[in-house]
């Protein structure tokens, strides 16, 4: 699943959600088809002290311990046969556990992998992203304040990466789940909340990634992702940078591209997201030849060509001038930031750039309407 928040009552088993209206189609359709349905509250997640969030190298074996749980659990019968699938953060979990999954639990059959807006992040450019967002630095506030209490204060103090204004305000985290983190941060700038240019390793110069990192070999199963091309918080140049990576290790990945879609698990509810999340799974259960969509990914809807400068919008920043200096740190992200070539990312005439919100303001389109209420 997704983000939760720091906060133990934001855990499934503790307040009873676990996005039933949302995906209450997709569980009736797997329980119809004898599925046994399992998930993890992850590690840390409802239970004293800090959710290991982002650390994939737990949550990935969080979710490979969940489907052994649902095998040895008699009374439903299960086979070893096992499809995972991951939204969000849940998606670089998934992806992880794809990876380990053939060492860490052999036993279990892993047969296909399924990304819902997943977050199969690879590359830095993303972190600094999110701290440019106002709708989502709450990510990355929380981030830093995981790597300190999994890593401790020796390897990952806070102070390599929030400023003192951020460090002062940590104290709403374990009050909150993510929606209210991400409002709550939001109403602070960039610059006051971190320290830029921002900068992955430990202190004594080691990057986590060499732990949590997904990419790195081909995994147990086939793997289909199934993403909006309008994210806030994972753009397609990340999607696409994720499939060239693990296209390197002759993994079998398909790409599902959807347009003005939710970051939300209501995505679920759409008609064509369920007909690929099926698809997938009885194309694999009817013994089908594999497809992947390496060396020929689709092109995004409503886009020329498919490629990782091509896949972050303007719509994912929420001022002009967080995405001039995200251009300006990133050129080569910045093909779809300054559509119209005159050198000013999200300006007047790009895609999604600024406009005229008709109240003598000019803002990014997507913000206009918090002008006008």
């Amino acid at each position: 699943h997704g983000t939760r928040g720091a906060g133990d009552h934001c855990a499934a088993t503790r307040n009873g959600y676990m996005y039933q209206e949302e995906i209450n189609d997709l569980i009736t359709e797997l329980l119809a088809r004898d599925f046994v349905i399992v998930a993890s509250d992850y590690e840390g997640s409802g239970t004293p002290g800090m959710y290991a969030w982002s650390q994939s190298s737990a949550l990935g074996k969080n979710i490979l311990d969940a489907a052994r749980a649902a095998q040895n659990f008699n009374l439903a019968e299960a086979n070893k046969d096992t499809f995972i699938t991951g939204f969000s953060i849940g998606g670089h979990a998934m992806s992880k556990a794809n990876e380990i999954a053939d060492v860490y639990s052999p036993e279990t059959n892993l047969l296909g992998v399924i990304g819902i807006l997943p977050g199969v992040i690879q590359s830095d450019w993303i972190a600094e992203m999110l701290m440019r967002s106002s709708y989502t630095r709450g990510y990355m506030v929380f981030g830093a304040a995981v790597e300190e209490a999994i890593w401790g204060k020796e390897l990952a103090p806070l102070s390599r990466r929030l400023t003192d204004l951020a460090i002062s305000h940590l104290g709403v985290l374990e009050n909150q789940c993510m929606t209210e983190t991400n409002d709550y941060f939001g109403q602070f700038e960039a610059e006051e909340l971190f320290k830029f240019p921002f900068n992955p390793k430990f202190t004594n110069g080691v990057d986590p990634s060499v732990v949590n990192a997904i990419g790195q070999k081909k995994g147990a199963a086939p793997v289909v992702l199934i993403h909006p091309i309008d994210d806030p918080a994972i753009p397609p140049s990340a999607i696409i940078e994720y499939v060239e990576k693990v296209c390197q290790f002759e993994q079998d990945i398909l790409i599902r591209w959807h347009a003005t879609l939710p970051h939300s698990l209501s995505m679920l509810e759409n008609q064509e997201v369920m007909s690929d999340f099926f698809d997938f799974i009885d194309s694999i259960l009817a013994n089908s030849p594999t497809e992947t969509h390496c060396g020929n990914i689709p092109d995004l809807p409503g886009e020329s060509e498919v490629s990782t400068s091509m896949g972050l919008h303007c719509n994912i920043f929420d001022s002009q001038e967080n995405a001039e200096i995200f251009f300006n740190t990133n050129p080569e992200l910045g093909a779809s930031l300054d559509t119209n070539g005159d050198g000013i990312a999200c300006g007047l005439g790009d895609t999604y750039g600024l406009i005229d919100c008709g109240d003598g303001t000019t803002l990014l389109g997507h913000r206009c309407w918090f002008s006008l209420v």
